[in-house]
């Protein structure tokens, strides 16, 4: 896959790490009930529920390569994530123990 053809792919995989990852992991700690989780368990949460994205690329000859480029980005991300370096999860995590 040509680096050009991906743009919007690698946009779209900036953004999903808190849009999907950790928006999703602060609604189940809130609808569990859990308002001081570990900041690991919220990470751990976080880069599940953002790995699931690669599912969503259909099954398709014509997106094998953007098929391996997602699901290279989303392991980087997700150890990013893991590790405390996704600056953007820190912060919604800060925010939901904080504010709730």
């Amino acid at each position: 896959m040509r680096p050009d053809s991906r743009y919007e792919v690698s946009r779209a995989l900036d953004e999903l790490p808190h849009i999907v990852g950790a928006s999703c992991a602060t609604a189940s700690f809130r609808a569990a009930g859990e308002r001081s989780p570990a900041r690991d368990e919220y990470r751990r949460r976080a880069a599940s529920y953002f790995g699931g994205f690669a599912a969503q690329i259909a099954r398709d000859g014509a997106l094998d390569g953007l098929r391996g480029y997602v699901e290279r980005r989303i392991a980087s991300e997700s150890e990013r994530i893991l590790a405390g370096q996704n600056p953007e999860i820190e912060r919604r995590y800060d925010r939901y123990v904080d504010y709730g």
